[in-house]
C-alpha cells in the first residue's frame, strides 16, 4: 500500500506542477501582450502626437488578429529597428465599432492596420495579412 500511496501523491504533485506551469505561461503571454501594442481608445487617435506611427484594429476574438500579433513580436525580435516603431491597438470589440465605422476606413473586417505620418493617412494594410506582408508595411524590407 505504502508504494502506490507515494506514487499517487508522485502523480498529483507533478499534476498540480504541471498546472502552475500553464498558469505562469499565460501570465507571461498577458504580460507581453501589452509590449506588442499600446492600447488606446478610438476617440485617442485623433491626438496622437507621433511623427510616424501605426494603428492596429484587432479583436481579441479573431484568429487573424492573433496571427497578426504574433508576426509583429516576431519581428520586433528579428529586427531590433523595429523596436522604435510606434504601433497602437484599437480593440473592435471593446470599442463596439460597427461595420459604418469601419467602411469609412475601406475595409469590412479586422484586422488591419493604418499607417500614419505627421497625422495623415498614408496607408492601409488589410486582408489576408502576411508577416512578409508586415514587414514591407512597416518599411522593414531591404
Amino acid at each position: 500500500m505504502r508504494g502506490f500511496e507515494k506514487k499517487r501523491w508522485i502523480g498529483v504533485f507533478l499534476f498540480c506542477l504541471a498546472g502552475f506551469l500553464v498558469l505562469l505561461l499565460c501570465l507571461k503571454s498577458q504580460r507581453e501582450d501589452s509590449e506588442t501594442y499600446e492600447y488606446i481608445k478610438l476617440s485617442e487617435t485623433e491626438t496622437i502626437q507621433e511623427e510616424e506611427y501605426y494603428v492596429v484594429y484587432t479583436s481579441s476574438t479573431c484568429a487573424s488578429c492573433i496571427r497578426l500579433k504574433q508576426y509583429i513580436e516576431n519581428i520586433r525580435d528579428e529586427y531590433p529597428q523595429a523596436e522604435t516603431i510606434k504601433i497602437y491597438a484599437v480593440d473592435v470589440d471593446e470599442e463596439e465599432l460597427t461595420k459604418e465605422m469601419m467602411t469609412e476606413f475601406g475595409v469590412e473586417g479586422v484586422p488591419f492596420i493604418l499607417h500614419y505620418e505627421k497625422g495623415e493617412k498614408k496607408g492601409m494594410l488589410y486582408e489576408n495579412i502576411g508577416e512578409q506582408d508586415v514587414i514591407y508595411f512597416l518599411g522593414l524590407a531591404e
